[in-house]
């Protein structure tokens, strides 16, 4: 079993790679914090991986909260369990998020990774780029091969040494705190009120009314899904991302 989060494809086209290997199921941690499913039942020599994105380089909190919540019903079986942490520059301290996070739920992480892949964090990134993309989608190819080889011989070991020291990872928690207020997005003439901003955020932080999307909530998880699959490009998260395009997973039709 991978639980995976992934909000324009990234990390569920990592776990589906990961799945064709192992021959593990995949299963979304967004429909899990919808439904309120936190209890997974593991069969017998079944894997178990957490694939996640990387937000303010570590693993975002709520899903360190949500790792830490989840039970795992395997008879008390040993099962290999792993974490891959999906970035652009830097995964941070991700890895040793994801063992503590684990660790409150009574898993051991036999090993931890890291995929590179294109950063959509468009404040800084210029999705126009196309010689950027095209390099960092090959950079993915080759982690991915990599990091299936590893979890398919199911070998352990840290492969996400921490990249700073802790104090710096509070602070990376109250700046990505504090980025997440939604009153920063806004919205441009282009959008047709489709919808699609509504259907992809996770934590329904966005209703449509007189046409256009409103933010009913004061924070978000800033996954940035509703700037990317926007098909007007007409969302944007603070002026830095105007002009700076979308980029979703070319290998995902449906981000689940």
């Amino acid at each position: 079993m991978i639980l995976y989060f992934s909000a324009t494809g990234n990390t569920q086209y990592a776990a589906q790679r990961i799945a064709r290997v192992s021959g593990d199921s995949i299963v979304s941690i967004r429909e899990c914090l919808q439904n309120g499913t936190h209890s997974f039942s593991l069969k017998e020599n079944e894997n178990f991986g957490i694939a996640t994105p990387t937000y303010f380089q570590g693993m975002p909190l709520f899903l360190q909260d949500f790792l830490a919540s989840i039970h795992l019903n395997d008879g008390g079986r040993k099962h290999y369990a792993y974490a891959v942490s999906t970035c652009g520059v830097s995964y941070g301290n991700a890895g040793s998020q994801a063992v503590r996070a684990a660790k409150q739920a009574g898993i051991h992480l036999d090993a931890t990774f890291r995929v590179r892949m294109v950063d959509n964090w468009n404040p800084y990134f210029d999705m126009n780029d196309a010689d950027y993309i095209r390099s960092a989608e090959e950079t993915a190819e080759e982690d991915l091969k990599e990091v299936c080889a590893r979890i398919a011989a199911k070998e352990t070991g840290v492969y996400l040494e921490d990249s700073f020291e802790h104090k710096k990872e509070e602070e990376l928690a109250a700046a990505y705190d504090e980025s997440r207020k939604t009153s920063l997005f806004q919205v441009n003439d282009t959008c047709v009120g489709c919808g699609t901003c509504t259907a992809q955020c996770p934590v329904k932080a966005i209703t449509v009314q007189n046409g256009k999307p409103v933010w009913i909530q004061d924070q978000c998880l800033l996954c940035l899904g509703c700037v990317h699959k926007c098909p007007k490009n007409a969302i944007a998260y603070t002026e830095e991302t105007i002009g700076h395009g979308q980029y979703s997973n070319p290998h995902i039709q449906e981000v689940r």
